[in-house]
């Protein structure tokens, strides 16, 4: 006898098929990533039903706005997926755009996805103000809670950043504090041009 044969069934990818892009340095990725980073792109691959299998022929490049250099689409070897790379813009604080394509060159029904290109602070970065949270001055009580905003910089200017490539501030002087809310975005997020902390504070009044 012949021996049997395996097949695979493929479906008829559409429209309906999405992309998502993600990037270094956070873990898990996210859709934030460093500028001029490689982001990878997957398609993950629909029909008008639900998930099936298909393959990278059913797609073309995708279309991108900011970012360069996308990389051939390849299959993964289970036949759900389809990824590429592309490398991020070189400018932080900006944003750039991708929309999947069918081999037709029809546009996904999810429309484009934004990915947010983050700088790289240096040094140059500031503390801009340390004030009272209640008081909202630099005059505080012992044992009051003290937020410090940070301006967020590299060797051109104002640029973007993550809390993480911030330490935690070092203080001198008489008083003691105590950190107690870490590194965060201002008015919150995954990366921004303003950082806050928030300190308690301890001492004898009139020192500093």
């Amino acid at each position: 006898p012949i021996p049997a044969q395996s097949l695979q069934v493929i479906g008829t990818a559409t429209t309906a098929s999405t992309i998502a892009c993600v990037g270094p340095p956070l873990s898990p990725a996210t859709s934030h990533v460093r500028h001029g980073a490689i982001v990878t792109c997957t398609i993950t691959i629909r029909d008008d039903t639900g998930l099936t299998l298909g393959f990278a022929g059913d797609y073309a490049t995708p279309s991108i706005v900011g970012g360069t250099s996308p990389t051939a689409l390849a299959t993964s070897s289970d036949f759900a997926t389809v990824t590429l790379n592309v490398t991020a813009p070189v400018v932080g604080g900006t944003t750039f755009l991708i929309t999947g394509n069918m081999a037709d060159t029809r546009p996904f029904a999810q429309g484009a996805q934004s990915v947010t290109v983050v700088g790289t602070p240096t040094t140059a970065s500031r503390l801009v103000s340390c004030l009272g949270v209640s008081t909202r001055t630099n005059r505080v009580r012992t044992g009051a809670q003290v937020e410090c905003l940070v301006d967020v910089s590299d060797a051109n200017g104002q640029t973007t950043g993550f809390p993480v490539d911030f330490a935690a501030p070092t203080f001198t002087g008489t008083g003691t504090a105590v950190v107690t809310q870490a590194v965060q975005v201002r008015g919150g997020g995954i990366s921004g041009s303003q950082m806050t902390f928030i300190v308690t504070v301890t001492g004898v009044p009139g020192n500093t």
